[in-house]
């Protein structure tokens, strides 16, 4: 069986090292297509490769790593330690820079992939399109303020600019927004479901 499984090996390998070492669910359905594969699907020959010899091809929290599995639990729990310290959203880049030499991943140029794979498998945090984490009881307000800097808003129209900014798995409902937003104390309501920063704090506006 594994002298059968090289071709899917050489294609996994390839394919996490272009990726940065991580393949999660929407990068697998990507290379769906590729010839590389000879016509298999990418997300179940990954696990049957996981699963034939563990420490080539690591399957953590439902997503594939080059990395092994001691080593992402490191990246993991040096992750949640920066999150728990932090008030608000971080710049992923500056989390990567800062990982301990233990938790730093092989190979690649940045932990970036590695540790965004792990936030989308984390139900506590919201993670930017553009780039920052935090955790959803702390980052949540941070994010909504910068929405509200453009000026006053209703409440579905600040449900759906916050979950425009945060991928798929980290998207929250309007009981959390209203939640958010009632406990801000840089926050007031000008009428019944409508929202907006105190004078002074918003910013795009004319004078």
């Amino acid at each position: 069986p594994l002298r059968a499984a090289e071709s899917l090996y050489r294609a996994a390998e390839r394919s996490l090292h272009e990726a940065g070492g991580v393949l999660d669910g929407p990068g697998l359905a990507r290379l769906r297509d590729r010839p590389e594969w000879g016509g298999a699907s990418p997300g179940r020959a990954c696990l049957l490769l996981a699963r034939l010899t563990p420490g080539r091809l690591t399957l953590y929290r439902g997503f594939f790593s080059a990395f092994s599995a001691p080593l992402v639990e490191r990246a993991e729990k040096a992750l949640r330690d920066r999150l728990n310290a932090a008030r608000g959203l971080l710049p992923l880049a500056e989390i990567a820079a800062c990982l301990p030499r233990s938790a730093r991943p092989p190979g690649v140029p940045s932990a970036e992939p590695l540790l965004l794979a792990l936030l989308r498998q984390l139900p506590d945090v919201l993670v930017t399109r553009d780039g920052r984490t935090g955790r959803a009881d702390r980052a949540g307000g941070e994010l909504l303020r910068e929405i509200l800097a453009a000026g006053e808003a209703p409440l579905r129209a600040l449900v759906d600019s916050f979950n425009a900014r945060l991928y798929p798995e980290c998207r929250r409902g309007s009981g959390y927004v209203r939640d958010t937003l009632q406990h801000d104390p840089l926050v007031r309501r000008p009428a019944p479901g409508r929202y907006a920063r105190p004078g002074g704090l918003q910013a795009g506006l004319p004078l």
